[in-house]
């Protein structure tokens, strides 16, 4: 095969290539989103970290028996497969920035820091906030 004209051809060549080269650097399956998707929303629990979470559509609450409660207000959320990287900020004397990485992993349960959380109602939340019985351990 013989071919005419060597440049036409290094030109074409060198254009398919930078089409191959010019790939996403994302996943496709990547998502981002400004409020937590409802898949995820709810209140849930770990009795083996002593920490409760409650995920709103613009907030992440968390919390720990008998003690103290932070509010978190959401700026973006990345979500690729079952993983869901939560980009949030806290007011202390100005905005403190943080991350929640939250694994969702089965049905109604998360993880996240390698503690399971089970997701649960109201009623049960607010019972695991205020008993003695899971702050002695």
């Amino acid at each position: 095969m013989k071919f005419r004209n060597p440049i036409l051809t290094g030109l074409a060549v060198m254009s398919f290539g930078m089409m191959v080269g010019a790939s996403p650097a994302t996943p496709a399956s990547a998502k981002t989103y400004k409020s937590v998707p409802r898949s995820i929303r709810g209140y849930y629990i770990s009795k083996r970290a002593h920490e409760a979470l409650a995920i709103s559509s613009k907030h992440v609450v968390e919390a720990w028996p008998l003690a103290d409660a932070y509010q978190s207000t959401v700026t973006k959320v990345k979500n690729s497969g079952h993983k869901y990287s939560i980009r949030a900020y806290i007011m202390l004397g100005g905005r403190n920035y943080t991350t929640y990485k939250l694994s969702h992993y089965a049905h109604n349960r998360l993880a996240s820091g390698g503690y399971s959380f089970q997701k649960v109602s109201k009623h049960t939340y607010s019972k695991f906030l205020n008993s003695w019985k899971y702050v002695r351990g």
